[in-house]
């Protein structure tokens, strides 16, 4: 009996979030929210208080760079893509600049928020190197206020230093080794469901 109880005691608290959640948890916190003063808040008006409110200017720029070496399943890109799109809608960035890169930047895109296409035409299917995006984004002179890394950590051939924004790994494969594991930034798991 006392093994059956520690069992249903560990199961308890062992919730899992989904990891669509958390994608879109990332990006509504990287958001940038502030209080106006300008636009008071308009519940406490009638009582005569004028405090301000908060408003979201979203983000400026999200940066999403999608591994496309020859392991990328395509299913699960279609369901990162589609997220992705949706979470972009809801949020507002300026713009999301998308690239595709496998050991070299293959192809790079920006579009509004809506203007997202519903699909997306891989390019690439070389090794995976970790750099040439980063690269990328520094030589243009981007500074996303996040970036989304989409891949499968089947890599060790990372930037030398952590860039000035929040990275998110989205991974899609096993969790990876303590050979490849990310050296900054945060990271999700979407391919073990």
């Amino acid at each position: 009996m006392p093994g059956r109880i520690e069992q249903t005691v560990k199961g308890a608290h062992g919730g899992t979030l989904d990891w669509r959640t958390l994608l879109r948890r990332y990006m509504t916190d990287a958001a940038k929210s502030d209080y106006s003063w300008s636009l008071p808040n308009r519940r406490f008006i009638d009582s005569g208080l004028y405090l301000p409110s908060i408003r979201s200017e979203g983000m400026e720029t999200i940066a999403v760079i999608i591994d496309t070496s020859g392991s990328l399943p395509a299913a699960t890109l279609a369901e990162f893509w589609a997220e992705l799109r949706g979470a972009a809608a809801e949020i507002g960035p300026g713009s999301v600049v998308v690239l595709q890169v496998d050991a070299a930047v293959q192809d790079a895109a920006a579009y509004a928020p809506d203007d997202l296409p519903e699909e997306i035409m891989i390019k690439g299917r070389g090794g995976t190197d970790f750099r040439p995006g980063f690269e990328w984004l520094d030589e243009q002179g981007i500074q996303p206020a996040v970036c989304l890394y989409f891949t499968d950590m089947k890599c060790s051939d990372y930037p030398e230093a952590e860039p000035p924004f929040g990275v998110l790994w989205v991974n899609y494969s096993d969790p990876p080794s303590n050979r490849n594991r990310e050296p900054w930034g945060e990271r999700i798991e979407i391919g073990s469901e």
